[in-house]
Parts: C-alpha cells; structure tokens; sequence
C-alpha cells in the first residue's frame, strides 16, 4: 500500500471510529477526566464490580455481563476510547490481509466495531459476526441498520455450546479465543531457560482447561480448505504464546508470514498483546516457522536515569574507558560532553554530562551498542543549530530529574534481562534462594557483586525476568531489597 493510499485509509477509518463517539487520549489525566464528565457514579461502580469478577471468574460468565454492560450506547465509546489505537493498528493490518476472500467470519467481534468498518471497505465480500453478549450483539444488529451496511450479518453464539455452519474463507479472532488473561500458559524446564517441555499431555490439559480446544476445532471445522484463518490474541505472555502456537500447529495449521507483534497505545502506556498470526490448513509455498524463542527488538534493554546516580554509574563505566566522546557547547546546559562505551563486554553505556545540570545515562545489553552508537553519530553531525533541540528531546528530562535515593543504576523486567546476568562479569554471589512448587515451578532470587557493581536478578519458570543493578552507595538499598523480596516468597512460597 503506498503512503497516499494509507494515508486515506486510516482518515477513513479515524472517521468512523469518531462516528461511534470513540476520542483518543495521549494521557491519563485528560481521559479519565473525560471519564468523569460521561460517567456517573453509579456506572463506575458497576464497571469496578465488573473488572473485579472478571478477574476472579473461570466461567466466562463475568466476561459475558461485562461486554453486555459495555454495549450500552452512553458506556461504549468511553470505555472502548482507551483502546482507540488499537481499533486504529488492528483494523489498518486486517484491512491489508482480506484481499481475496470471499466469505468472512468474525469469531467475538463484540458490538461489530471492526466488521462493519471493514464490511463497508469490502462491499462486495460478505461478513458474519458472531458474539456470546447477547447486547453486543443487538447493538451490533442496530448499528448495522443504521449505517446501511448490507453485506453483514451478526448472530448471538456461545461456542462450543452453540454450533456453526457454513465454510467461510477467512475466520478472524481478535482477542476472543485465548480469553482467560490470568493463566500464563506453560511453564518452562527452569529458572534459567525460556525452553519448554514436548509434553502433549499438558498441552491437551492446558487447551482443554482454558476452552481453546473446543474454540478451535469449530472454528476449523468449518473453515474452508484452502481458507485461512487470522488470530491476534493475548500472547504477549512468552508461556501463553507457546501454548497457542503448540495448538495450532497440532490442528495441521501453517504459518503463512511469519507472525507479526502488533503494539498499541493504550491512553500513555504502549501494550503488546502478543503477534498476530496469519495460518491456513494448506502449506503455500515456503511457509514461515514457529519460533518458540522470545522476541527481542532493538532497544529493549535499554535503561535510562539521571542524577546522582547516573553520575555515580558513569564513573564506573569511565574508568574502563570508552569507544566514542564528544564535546560542544549548549546554550542551556553550558559545556557538555557525550561518550558511548562498553563495560565488561556485558553493558553498552551513553553518559551525558554538562556544565549546568545533573548527569544522565543510557544503559542496555551488548546488543544495543549500534542504537547507542547511531544516537551518536545524530549528535556528532548534527548542526551546530539543531544540538540544543536534541538535548532538549533526548537528555533534558532525565538531566532535570535529580532521582530519588532509592533510584536503580539499571533496571531490566525484559527478557533480555536474562542475557545479562548470564553476561555479568566476575559474579560472586551473597545471597541466593530457589523457591520449588508443584509441576517443576521454580522461583530464583540473587544478590551479588559483578566486578565493580552490585546486582540483584530475580527469575521464575513462567518467563519473568528482573534485573537490578546499582554502584557501591547503592549496595544496602539493594540488600534490603533481597531481603523483602525473601520474606514475601516465604509468606506465598508458590507465587509464581
């Protein structure tokens, strides 16, 4: 699609979002002040309620009286505005895959806000939407009326319990077969790996537990042969990722493209709910693999902080050298100098010191030397004009941040984390304690010295990771933190 042409299609579909009454919001305080104008109080109540039995409900039965809570026409665009990026995102990426089809399937497609926007892009391919809130759907029905969309049609079912018929060409899923957000899906071998076990057994147990084996035989079942089906669900979750891929691959499904992680904004934080994948009965060609490995992008291990303790990091990473400096003269902060290094070969650093401010510094893995290094030459050969402007974008918010005491050198919850404690260099271990639960569970809490900094690394067998490392002054913040860290694992020892 070249840029006019997207361009027009995501003004079409700013449009329509805007027609259900959805705004979107860049922070939290200008939304739920929005919130607070709509919304009485009453209303709020009942949606707390709501969330609050939906994340205790293994039934699905809370999820159903939440979404038909959320059909109602004064609630709706309030409540699905805080997800306005991701109709945005999701409807751009489906609209570029439908080409072709004939027949379309939307398995839980709620109140229809997505079929209809790509029923009206595709007049002549006929959609069905199909949806277990029983309002969702009668709003939907409305809705479609209303716009004179004819080449759609919503029903109201509940699978497994209710069935389907027909065969359609494409089957999309949008967050609606992998439903239950709490389970993390299946464990690993260990603390120390992100691998997990051949097990049919409990892949079978996990699908069945879960509802995605009933979910996805009907869904299959009347997919047409040489059809293909959509899936974006919530899979961010490493373990939850595998569990889906393992239950598709066994139904004698084939990636089509490889899988593609799709994030969005979510009023001021940016989510990942997992990749959406594209997969079909019949192998086409070279068909993608599936990975089982986490995906790692480039700058995802990379940390920032400014102040005392940016400085006090920096004098370490200092006195092991440096790959590049610069110098130059800003007109706010005075003199300033910007070096890019590598500690230990475990840490790739970017220390930015000035005149009149704190100091400010960027740490990631090894990995992250090109981003760090790209960020470098942007300053080295930007005009003499531009340089303040970069410092204002880049630096300026950490240099005026003076960091609290309890403020980490680093800090890492990815799963590069893990790269880099197994790249710490030196490490002479103070504290430790492995926590074992039922089914090879595993929790693992470190606290240690890695050559001239001290570290903490917590890990368990369902893909969390954190590491933390601070300088010498830091060193008694960071014991305290094992030991609380120690005592809550030993009130939930299976916390995992």
């Amino acid at each position: 699609m070249i840029h006019e042409e997207e361009h027009d299609l995501l003004t079409r579909l700013d449009r329509y979002l805007h027609s259900w009454g959805l705004r979107e919001f860049h922070d939290e305080s200008s939304y739920f002040a929005w919130q607070r104008t709509c919304l009485n109080q009453q209303q709020l109540l009942t949606l707390e309620g709501l969330l609050n039995r939906r994340s205790k409900d293994s039934t699905g039965e809370a999820d159903i009286d939440f979404y038909d809570v959320l059909a109602q026409p004064d609630i709706l665009p309030i409540l699905y505005s805080q997800r306005y990026d991701y109709y945005r995102k999701l409807g751009m990426v489906l609209y570029s895959r439908l080409a072709g089809a004939g027949r379309v399937l939307d398995f839980g497609c709620g109140v229809g806000l997505l079929t209809m926007f790509l029923a009206r892009e595709f007049p002549d391919m006929k959609f069905v939407g199909i949806d277990r809130s029983r309002q969702s759907i009668a709003l939907a029905k409305c809705e479609a009326t209303k716009r004179q969309i004819q080449n759609i049609a919503f029903f109201h079912r509940h699978i497994p319990n209710d069935s389907l018929s027909g065969t359609y060409d494409v089957i999309l899923s949008t967050q609606a077969v992998f439903q239950s957000e709490s389970s993390p899906g299946l464990p690993s071998l260990g603390w120390q790996t992100f691998t997990r076990e051949a097990n049919d057994d409990e892949q079978i147990h996990c699908e069945t537990r879960l509802g995605l084996m009933p979910r996805l035989d009907v869904l299959k079942s009347v997919l047409h042969p040489h059809g293909r089906m959509m899936f974006f669900e919530k899979t961010g979750h490493l373990g939850r990722r595998i569990l889906f891929q393992r239950a598709l691959s066994r139904r004698g499904l084939h990636l089509l493209k490889e899988p593609m992680p799709l994030s969005y904004d979510a009023i001021d934080e940016q989510v990942c709910d997992g990749p959406l994948y594209e997969v079909s009965q019949a192998a086409q060609g070279d068909t993608a693999l599936w990975s089982e490995e986490p995906f790692r992008n480039p700058g995802d291990s990379l940390y920032s902080c400014g102040g005392r303790m940016a400085g006090a990091m920096g004098l370490v990473f200092l006195r092991h050298g440096w790959l590049f400096q610069e110098n130059g003269k800003s007109l706010h902060w005075g003199e300033w100098k910007l070096s890019v290094g590598v500690w230990c070969q475990a840490l790739a650093w970017m220390l930015f010191e000035c005149q009149f401010g704190n100091s400010a510094i960027l740490i990631g893995g090894i990995a992250e030397v090109p981003v760090l290094t790209k960020m470098f030459e942007t300053f080295k050969t930007a005009p003499k004009g531009q340089v303040d402007s970069l410092i204002a974008q880049v630096w300026e918010p950490l240099l005026r941040d003076s960091g609290s005491e309890e403020c980490p050198g680093y800090e890492n919850h990815s799963f590069s984390a893990q790269d880099l404690y197994v790249a710490l260099p030196e490490k002479v271990v103070e504290r430790e304690f492995t926590a074992h639960g039922e089914k090879g569970k595993a929790m693992h809490l470190e606290f240690g010295q890695s050559s001239s900094l001290w570290y903490f690394y917590w890990a368990n067998t369902f893909d969390q990771r954190q590491l933390v490392l601070v300088e010498d002054s830091g060193s008694q913040m960071l014991r305290s933190y094992f030991e609380d860290s120690l005592r809550e694992i030993r009130i939930v020892p299976d916390s995992n």
